[in-house]
């Protein structure tokens, strides 16, 4: 089964909202994997600003789990996730770490 993500861009001063499939399937397996982080309310949203936050990101999910070494393309799709997500102020980390993995 797969549900609908919306994206926001913006293309001659109007703002369009583009439309995606999600793997349900893939998203579920991240949160199922990530249960014990989903429990813990300090733990549950990235702070997108942070850049210590986005390296930790980089460091624990990017390289450990979608072995990506090379820690300057890491933090190049946190970053990417982090702008993409700049909208909402309380980042999931389940859904941070799935756009990630689709990003990377």
């Amino acid at each position: 089964d797969a549900h609908l993500l919306g994206d926001e861009v913006a293309l001659d001063g109007f703002k369009l909202t583009v439309i995606r499939a999600v793997d349900d399937a893939q998203l579920q397996k991240l949160a199922d994997s990530m249960k014990m982080v989903i429990e813990n309310r300090d733990a549950l949203y990235v702070a997108g600003t942070d850049d210590s936050e986005l390296e930790t990101v980089q460091r624990n999910f990017i390289a450990k789990k979608m072995g990506i070494d090379d820690k300057d393309k890491g933090m190049e799709i946190a970053r990417a996730v982090a702008s993409k997500m700049s909208a909402i102020q309380m980042k999931n980390r389940a859904a941070f770490y799935y756009l990630c993995m689709k990003h990377g």
